[in-house]
């Protein structure tokens, strides 16, 4: 019985390294394909591309910004299916391949924060006069970033993570997140940046306030954000808000 158990953990171990190899492999595959096409990013196939670009010449641009993966395969386009249907703005989708809270930039465009905040400033549409940010769990974490270094105007997060460490990332990490590289330094902790912020950023966080880790990580900013809790324990507010016919009329109400 022991034999057998410790075959089946080699067996498991050597299946580990085996998919890590392939994985490894793909990500180099999928970032010279995005490379290629990086001065062209909107001919770029948009189940495989890091930015998804849907230019309406408005003045409102809403930048969402996916959240980790809940299974292998493409990171989730959250609310971009449901933003695409109003003509009067702009929506830019931004897509975290390396699941990493964008902290190791966008896979074949981008290295770092500094680079993708620089790539997305030049892929706002001309007509823009104002910015919202938009993204759930660690796109949250972005779309309260990026907004103040981009200025936006307003940042609507949902159960974001609010500071990073080795422990926060491993709860929230998924099958592809790159954690070994990442540099918690300059951008670990949200409550910092935005207390001392110069932008006028008005930030937005929904959360349920059953949720402890949630909890914990919205009061964290609470001194420089709007937090709005409900009655639940999920970690995914939106699906919550969306089933009590509730998530429709948040956004409208920070988008119109």
């Amino acid at each position: 019985m022991k034999d057998d158990i410790k075959r089946l953990e080699r067996i498991i171990v050597s299946q580990n390294k085996k998919l890590e190899l392939m994985r490894e492999r793909y990500f180099d595959i999928h970032s010279a394909m995005i490379r290629t096409f990086k001065y062209h990013i909107e001919d770029l196939d948009p189940s495989i591309s890091p930015i998804e670009i849907l230019n309406n010449n408005q003045e409102k641009t809403i930048i969402a910004f996916s959240g980790m993966m809940t299974q292998l395969g493409m990171p989730r386009a959250e609310f971009f299916k449901t933003l695409s249907l109003h003509d009067h703005i702009n929506v830019l989708f931004i897509k975290d391949f390396k699941q990493s809270w964008y902290l190791n930039g966008l896979l074949g465009l981008t290295n770092n924060v500094e680079e993708t905040t620089e790539f997305i400033k030049q892929i706002i549409p001309v007509e823009t006069k104002k910015i919202i940010t938009l993204g759930t769990s660690s796109g949250g974490y972005a779309a309260l970033l990026f907004a103040e270094l981009l200025q936006a105007d307003t940042s609507i997060a949902f159960a974001p993570q609010t500071f990073l460490n080795q422990e926060q990332c491993e709860h929230f990490k998924s099958f592809d997140s790159e954690l070994k590289n990442l540099n918690f330094s300059e951008y670990s902790n949200l409550k910092d940046i935005l207390e001392n912020k110069s932008s006028k950023t008005q930030h937005n966080v929904y959360f349920c306030n059953q949720n402890k880790r949630d909890y914990i990580h919205a009061y964290n900013i609470k001194k420089v954000s709007t937090i709005h809790s409900f009655d639940c324990t999920s970690h995914n507010i939106a699906k919550i808000l969306k089933e009590r016919n509730i998530l429709d009329k948040i956004l409208k109400s920070h988008i119109l």
